[in-house]
């Protein structure tokens, strides 16, 4: 039994997202500038916080304070996003605009109580695909919502509930092709201009940079989180201008005002147009035209208005391409996306009824404030879609610690392909990563039956450090210092309570004979050897 369709009209984002780039196109600088007065401080902050806890020894100490200081600029980015849509609603209709706006002490409390939700249920819901546009679409509706004002259901917040919920085909659409879409390939821009960057200003200035010097630099979390704040930065404007339009569409389906705004923009066009008539009326000739000559001039304009580059101009409803005369490949093409696209939306409607089946519908009172946090039916359905998030989440770390540890595995037992020379440990830039840690424990043994302690201590030292590194109690990296790694044995030695004072005496005996100049005793290295051993033993 075939089910019928809606039509296209209910998933077309593609014309609301047009007028969403020519509404911010027509944005003052003022408008501009009290976004960005916004979203500045909280990106430079996001970078900020983002790579003093992955790389500073001092991270547990500033995690409070810096903790706070996001979670405030959090807050106060919303609340200027709530004001850049009023300024995009005043591009529209400046007197509703006027109208609807509210105090701000009560914009801020609102996009403080619930905004903040957005942090921990929109990352789950990525792993649930079904509802994840509706809980998008619901956070970003209760931005825009602040500059339409209380609707038809209620509150804000109820106003901002019952539009994430209309057209879900629409927003289906928009949020997992277009808006997933549009950020990848913003992404891939925003990286590609900041791995250029230190490379033009090398070759202008002559100035280095760790982007010149290697390529280890584009793996650090700096590099990454600067071209993800970007791209959102740059689709969080589009994002609110589209979601504007909608909202704004879905109110005058019931209160009638885009009517308004033409007739009386079409009004005053209209009057001007009078005036100038009849001050031409009394100086100019009304013209004479001859029926073929005017019938010749109508179908002169009708066959350029067909011309191809004059059929943006037309509504798209009347310029609809015919792609059926296309080529073959053309329209197997076609086909093939048509078929996908109604498979998936078949295959979710079957997933909606089955759980309809499941959970049946119930009448949802939206002034609980408790349909809020999610708009979920019932108690036993968000238990059952929160224990198959945590199910999902624990399978991929147990997946990802499992390839990670074949890994490991296989890259320290399996034989080098060829005879590389052995590090130079003379060298300050030698790692311990460079050779595995048997190999480092046989280097120390050969250089101490040479009778050479100094370098016999170092490669010891390095032999240690590679083993802990393969326990897991150590991230060896280049900038890290030995007191680094020591604070960091600290914070994990109680998987290995024995492995920090031997790290410590060793690091110690270790600089004082490598810097200090102090000899290297045969003794007191057959004692750290005779420890390196024992843990591993134990281990």
């Amino acid at each position: 039994m075939s089910r019928k369709r809606t039509s296209g009209e209910d998933s077309a984002f593609v014309p609301l997202l047009e007028e969403a780039v020519s509404l911010l196109a027509s944005l003052p600088a003022s408008a501009w500038a009290g976004y960005l007065l916004g979203v500045l401080p909280f990106g430079a902050g996001l970078l900020a916080f983002c790579t003093v806890m992955w790389e500073s020894t001092l991270a547990p100490r500033q995690l409070g304070a810096g903790a706070l200081g996001m979670a405030v600029a959090f807050v106060w980015m919303k609340y200027r996003q709530a004001g850049f849509a009023t300024a995009l609603l005043a591009q529209i209709n400046p007197e509703t605009a006027w109208e609807n706006r509210d105090k701000p002490r009560r914009v801020f409390r609102r996009q403080l109580l619930l905004q903040p939700l957005g942090l921990f249920v929109l990352p789950l819901s990525r792993l649930v695909t079904l509802l994840h546009p509706f809980l998008f679409s619901f956070f970003q509706n209760l931005t825009v919502c602040e500059a339409l004002g209380p609707g038809e259901a209620g509150s804000v917040p109820e106003r901002a509930l019952n539009y994430a919920g209309r057209n879900p085909r629409q927003l289906s659409m928009y949020v997992l092709a277009g808006h997933s879409g549009l950020y990848l390939m913003v992404l891939l821009n925003w990286l590609m201009v900041l791995a250029i960057l230190p490379h033009l200003w090398f070759s202008f200035t002559g100035m280095e940079n760790p982007f010149v010097r290697g390529w280890h630099a584009y793996l650090h979390v700096s590099f990454w989180m600067s071209a993800l704040i970007l791209t959102g930065l740059t689709l969080d404007p589009l994002n609110k201008a589209f979601y504007l339009l909608r909202g704004y569409r879905l109110a005058a389906e019931k209160t009638g005002m885009d009517l308004r705004d033409r007739t009386r923009a079409l009004s005053a066009g209209l009057t001007r147009l009078l005036l100038l008539g009849l001050l031409l009326a009394g100086g100019l000739p009304a013209p004479v035209m001859a029926d073929a000559q005017a019938e010749e001039l109508r179908e002169t304009i009708e066959t350029v208005s067909r011309q191809r580059k004059f059929l943006w101009r037309a509504p798209p409803e009347t310029v609809a391409p015919d792609f059926r005369e296309q080529g073959p490949f053309t329209r197997a093409l076609l086909d093939g996306l048509q078929w996908l696209g109604d498979t998936l939306l078949d295959a979710i409607e079957w997933f909606i009824e089955q759980w309809r089946r499941i959970f049946p519908r119930r009448e949802r009172d939206f002034s609980d404030s408790a349909a809020l946090l999610g708009g979920l039916q019932s108690a036993a359905e968000g238990l059952m879609i929160l224990l198959a998030v945590i199910l999902g989440v624990v399978l991929l770390v147990l997946v990802g610690r499992a390839v990670i540890r074949k890994r490991r595995a296989r890259l320290s037992q399996a034989a080098p392909a060829g005879e590389a020379a052995p590090p130079d440990l003379n060298r300050e830039e030698v790692l311990a990563t460079e050779l595995p840690a048997d190999e480092w424990m046989n280097m120390v043994r050969e250089l101490m039956g040479k009778g050479d302690t100094r370098l016999a201590l170092r490669a010891l030292f390095l032999a240690y450090l590679a083993r802990l590194a393969d326990r897991n109690l150590l991230v060896i990296t280049r900038y890290k210092s030995n007191r680094d790694y020591e604070t960091e044995l600290t914070r994990r030695s109680h998987a290995a309570p024995g492995a920090l004072p031997v790290y410590r005496d060793l690091r110690r005996a270790f600089e004082s004979v490598w810097y200090g100049e102090y000899p290297a005793e045969p003794s007191a290295l057959e004692a750290f050897l005779a420890q390196v051993i024992g843990l591993e033993a134990e281990s």
